[in-house]
C-alpha cells in the first residue's frame, strides 16, 4: 500500500534507513502517515552531524563528528547526495574535506579501513592528529598518513587548528562545500572560516558598491 512520499533536510543513505526506521516505528505506534511525514520533513539533524554551519563568498561549510572510516564514507557520500539533490542550485561543485584523525591508536588500528575511506571526495586536506589521550605512536602520524591514502590529491596541512586557517582557506574556491570532519578541535575552525569568508565577502561588496 502506498502511503505517500516525503522529503528530507538531512542528505544521505544512512538517515534515509534511519528515517524509514522511524516512519515503522510511528506507523506501529499508530501514528498516521500524514503526522510521521511532517515530523520527518521538519528534521534538520543533530549538532556535529552533516551541520551546515552556513555559506559565504560561494563556499558552504559543514561540520561533521566522522571519526572511524565507515562513518567518513557515509558522510563524504552524504555530501555528494547534497551536491546532486541541491548543491547545484547553490553553485556547489566539489567536496572538500579537512580530516582531522582522532587518536594515534584508533588511526594505527584501522590505517589501511581510513586510507580507503576518502574516494567520495575531490580534494583531501589532513591535518595533525588529535591526542584526546595517550601519547603519540612512533610512525603513525598524519604527514606519513596523507601519502597513503588512496586518493589523487590530497595535501597535508601541519600545525596546530588555530595556526592552519590561512592554509586551509588557500586551497578553497568558490563551489566548494567545506566538511570539516573529525571528534577533536577541528571543530574549532569552522565558524572561524566562515567569519573569514563573511569578512571578505563584505570587502568585496563594498569595492562594488
Amino acid at each position: 500500500k502506498l502511503l505517500g512520499t516525503l522529503e528530507m533536510s538531512v542528505p544521505g543513505e544512512h538517515n534515509k534507513a534511519n528515517a524509514l526506521s522511524a516512519i515503522i516505528t510511528g506507523l506501529l505506534c499508530g501514528l498516521d502517515f500524514e503526522t510521521i511525514k511532517k515530523s520527518i520533513s521538519q528534521f534538520v539533524g543533530v549538532n556535529r552531524r552533516f551541520q551546515i554551519l552556513g555559506q559565504s563568498g560561494g563556499i558552504m561549510i559543514v561540520d561533521d563528528y566522522a571519526h572511524h572510516p565507515t562513518e567518513v564514507v557515509a558522510t563524504l557520500k552524504a555530501a555528494q547526495d547534497y551536491l546532486m539533490v541541491k548543491g547545484k542550485d547553490q553553485g556547489l561543485k566539489r567536496v572538500v574535506i579537512l580530516f582531522q584523525p582522532h587518536q594515534p591508536s584508533r588511526l594505527k588500528d584501522h590505517w589501511q579501513d581510513f586510507c580507503r575511506s576518502f574516494k567520495y571526495a575531490d580534494l583531501v586536506l589532513m591535518s595533525d592528529i588529535y591526542v584526546a589521550r595517550g601519547k603519540s605512536i612512533d610512525g603513525i602520524n598524519s604527514e606519513k598518513f596523507s601519502k597513503e591514502v588512496e586518493h589523487k590529491d590530497v595535501k597535508y596541512i601541519g600545525g596546530a587548528v588555530k595556526d592552519i586557517i590561512d592554509n586551509v582557506m588557500s586551497e578553497l574556491k568558490a563551489g566548494d562545500l567545506l566538511l570539516t570532519v573529525g571528534a577533536g578541535d577541528i571543530t574549532n575552525i569552522g565558524p572561524k572560516l566562515l567569519q573569514m569568508l563573511q569578512g571578505a565577502e563584505v570587502k568585496e561588496n563594498g569595492r562594488t558598491s
